[in-house]
């Protein structure tokens, strides 16, 4: 849900994965400091298919959409000590597929994705999967030529040579 920033430009002064929780927004949600960047807008919904307690923090629901599948995970949500208001600002659905075609009526886009925690992977719909096809190019010369040597530079680190990054990534040398 960050991805209205670039989380490794040290330029910008939010350090990853710790400037959406709750420690950055008011009682009513608003965030205490001008530059603090918004939610990416592109993600619609939520669904939240399994977790464990304490993980899925209240702050996600109350600013994004969400939907909980299933009573056992409701009911696993609501033992939360650390969020008891979660369910407050979700709503239910029987079965993953009855919330998944929620979602996609409710937002108006057939592109998801599904985070399932597996490391160096992502499930995702075909419509998104041609989309990112489509762009990947693009952001590949982006990545090669402006961003990273730019993150290099930030940290004192020589740039790749051109075109050795994408090589280095898609042919490991072990």
């Amino acid at each position: 849900m960050g991805l209205s920033v670039d989380e490794f430009d040290l330029d910008h002064g939010w350090p990853p994965f710790s400037r959406y929780t709750e420690m950055y927004f008011d009682s009513r949600g608003t965030p205490l400091l001008e530059d603090i960047p918004p939610l990416n807008p592109a993600v619609k919904w939520a669904v939240n298919n399994y977790c464990f307690i304490g993980y899925p923090s209240t702050f996600f629901p109350q600013h994004l959409p969400t939907i909980v599948v299933g009573k056992t995970l409701v009911d696993l949500i609501n033992s939360c000590p650390q969020n008891p208001q979660f369910m407050r600002y979700s709503v239910t659905a029987d079965r993953l597929e009855d919330a998944v075609d929620f979602a996609a009526r409710a937002s108006g886009t057939s592109k998801m994705i599904a985070f399932d925690g597996a490391v160096g992977g992502f499930n995702l719909t075909e419509p998104l999967a041609e989309l990112l096809r489509a762009k990947g190019p693009a952001a590949e010369k982006e990545v090669e030529d402006i961003l990273l040597p730019k993150w290099c530079r930030q940290r004192s680190l020589p740039p790749p040579r051109p075109g050795e990054a994408g090589r280095d990534m898609r042919k490991p040398s072990f």
